[in-house]
């Protein structure tokens, strides 16, 4: 995908949190990462095409709490989150056959609801 749409289609899900959770949203690009969250204070979002697909957590990630949005462009589904304290887990270790491991988090093991924060 194009690294445009890509970073458009990343915004509307952080958009999509946002409004769903009543927080003001600040676009950011990547270069801001270490400095803030991508809604709040503390929300990091995650977003994927797949509609099954997992909430990815890396060991660099800054601790705090991480939401997975499903983007079926126009719409966008808040599927749950969960805080890295329990996300960074040896059972979600994966390497799904890009050479990049990381922690991929299933639906299932998400929160629903409101953030517990």
């Amino acid at each position: 995908m194009d690294p445009l749409a890509t970073d458009i289609r990343s915004c509307l899900a952080e958009m999509a949190v946002a409004k769903a959770y009543g927080q003001y949203w600040v676009p950011a690009t990547n270069e801001f990462r270490e400095l803030a969250a991508d809604v709040g204070e503390d929300i990091h979002v995650r977003s994927t095409t797949l509609s099954n697909g997992r909430l990815i957590l890396h060991e660099r990630d800054k601790r705090g709490w991480y939401c997975l949005v499903i983007d079926s462009l126009p719409e966008y589904k808040i599927v749950g989150w969960i805080h890295t304290d329990d996300g960074i887990n040896k059972s979600f270790w994966s390497d799904p056959g890009t050479g990049r491991p990381a922690y991929f988090v299933p639906q299932y093991n998400l929160n629903e609801g409101p953030f517990d924060v």
